[in-house]
């Protein structure tokens, strides 16, 4: 079934139901997750999962009955404890044969985007480009007069 179908699912059923399931996707965040690694079953419901998508939308559309501020306490919960396992590792707190920097490099890429441009970077560099592109294409036209005009 589609996401509207779970959203309807979720808001027909009572506060507590709705709590608990905001709370199962907190708990996921908080515990370094990415969000769209989420999904709940609902056994009494076998057709229907919950995802990330779900619970994004009811955040969005109704935000008293799931607060945004949770979620981010929820990430920033997961952040920390990414970067506290980083910090250990950093220092030497565990056997060399137990650490792999290489897998979390990865991780933190994927879940929290590390290494990735935001669209304000992504815009600079653009236009960098682009500024950078009209001057070479101004200094190719000259040379290409200098060359005709002989």
């Amino acid at each position: 079934m589609g996401r509207k179908d779970n959203d309807n699912l979720i808001l027909n059923k009572s506060d507590k139901f709705q709590r608990l399931v905001y709370e199962q996707y907190c708990l996921h965040l908080a515990a370094g997750y990415p969000q769209n690694a989420f999904v709940l079953d609902l056994p009494d419901y076998p057709d229907y999962s919950i995802t990330y998508k779900t619970i994004e939308s009811l955040i969005k559309s109704h935000p008293a009955k799931f607060p945004p501020h949770k979620k981010a306490v929820a990430y920033a919960k997961g952040l920390k404890g990414w970067i506290d396992l980083g910090k250990k590792m950093m220092l030497g707190e565990f056997e060399k044969r137990k650490v792999q920097p290489a897998l979390y490099q990865l991780l933190m890429r994927n879940i929290y985007g590390w290494d990735k441009e935001t669209p304000e970077e992504q815009e600079n560099r653009i236009t960098s480009e682009a500024i950078r592109l009209k001057e070479v294409w101004a200094a190719m036209d000259e040379t290409y007069r200098k060359i005709h005009a002989s």
